[in-house]
């Protein structure tokens, strides 16, 4: 029960610690940002950004 639930919260934070290659940080490109906010155009309310925090959009 409650193991379990406590390990599918776990797993994806600790999983990239157990990676044999290390991944490199890479930010998103000005290009990436500015396709992102074209397709948001004309849109109205709020951008929450949900990222994981490695760049990517």
């Amino acid at each position: 029960g409650i193991g379990v639930a406590l390990s599918v919260v776990c797993i994806p934070f600790v999983s990239p610690a157990l990676r044999r290659i290390c991944l490199p940080y890479v930010p998103a490109t000005t290009q990436q940002v500015q396709n992102v906010l074209q397709g948001l155009n004309g849109r109205s309310g709020t951008l929450i950004d949900l990222g994981s925090g490695d760049g990517r959009l």
